[in-house]
């Protein structure tokens, strides 16, 4: 069994299946005061913290493509903030391209993943717009999406799919496990599947118990689907210890809840299919399959006990019919006087599945 193998088979982790979003509730760390949407089942609000002050910066690897700001970003004074930047999700980039015709025939996205994505390098469309104290970042521009995948050794229908996404001299990678068909030994690896493993590990790297073991709908790793393995930027890198459940197949318009850990990081949301969505690749009309993630939380522990806590909003379009390669992404991580906003739209249609 190769490292990842071994890797997603430690414990559990989670990012799909119905939960329930819990109450917009300010969780007090230190001297400072976050609003967080939660999913705690039925797990009372926590009000106060025992842990240290909260880091200003946002960790690369974990806010999703956010990377530094490329060359040839404009940068200007940013109002002084005072307390969590509000960050709007952003649908569109500011790039031109033509619209797709609202009657163009398209292609059904189906329920089901057909195989993995085939190896190719892509152009997106990009808009990223970064806020960091008195500084204030932004690009509209092209960005490269180099697409490679990998079969999961010993595991039939699985495929790992490294999405390397390249703004200028920075590139931010994400790996995700598509499961073409649920695995066959799920029940044969010890705590798989049982949502407690990736829940006690989280709370132990709380702090608290910010979430209920009896929390409803908790995402597992075994059926068939797409999951988060892996995301880096730099020296930066989440490895939860159980690839997170971004979306399950055959599809349904269901809402789940996230969580996962990799001993010193958390993250935490609700996952909800939302339905087709058409995408505009530049000018050709794509279908896909919507899924918006929402509370998102992710927590960190530094040296000394100093917290990173940033809250973030994200909704993915997958082309089950291109391997589940997302078509775009968009979204907001905002913290203490931190706000980042991002959007990435492709501008063809993808191979297809192979």
């Amino acid at each position: 069994m190769n490292r990842r193998s071994h890797i997603a088979f430690v414990g559990l982790l989670a990012m799909t299946l119905v939960g329930c979003s819990g109450p917009t509730t300010p969780l007090s760390v230190g001297t400072d005061s976050l609003p967080l949407a939660l999913s705690l089942g039925t797990l009372p609000a926590v009000q106060q913290a025992p842990v240290g002050p909260i880091s200003v910066a946002i960790p690369p690897a974990l806010a999703p493509f956010l990377p530094a700001a490329p060359a040839g970003a404009t940068t200007a004074p940013a109002p002084a903030a005072t307390g969590p930047v509000v960050a709007p999700i952003v649908i569109a980039p500011t790039v031109a391209c033509p619209a797709f015709s609202p009657i163009a025939p398209v292609r059904a996205d189906g329920t089901t993943l057909p195989g993995p994505p085939a190896d190719a390098t892509y152009t997106y469309r990009a808009m990223t717009d970064t806020q960091d104290g008195s500084t204030q970042q932004t690009y509209a521009g092209p960005s490269v999406w180099k697409v490679t995948t990998t079969p999961v050794a010993g595991v039939v229908g699985a495929y790992d799919v490294t999405t390397a996404v390249t703004l200028g001299t920075v590139t931010t990678t994400r790996i995700f496990r598509v499961l073409t068909r649920p695995l066959a030994s799920i029940f044969d690896e010890p705590g798989a599947t049982d949502p407690n493993t990736v829940i006690t590990l989280f709370n132990e790297v709380a702090g608290l118990p910010l979430v209920s073991t009896q929390t409803p709908n908790v995402g597992v790793y075994g059926p068939a689907g797409i999951y988060l393995l892996e995301q880096k930027s730099g020296a930066s890198d989440f490895i939860p210890t159980v690839p997170i459940p971004l979306l399950q197949t055959p599809v349904d318009k269901t809402s789940f809840t996230g969580i996962g850990t990799d001993g010193h990081t958390d993250m935490l949301f609700t996952s909800t299919v939302t339905g087709t969505s058409y995408v505009n690749g530049c000018g050709t009309k794509l279908a896909s399959t919507q899924v918006s993630l929402t509370g998102g939380l992710i927590l960190t522990v530094g040296a000394g006990g100093t917290v990173s806590e940033v809250n973030f909003n994200e909704i993915l379009d997958f082309g089950l019919l291109d391997g589940g390669l997302p078509l775009s992404d968009s979204g907001s991580v905002t913290g203490t006087n931190v706000g980042r906003r991002f959007s990435y739209i492709v501008n063809s249609r993808p191979k297809a599945a192979t």
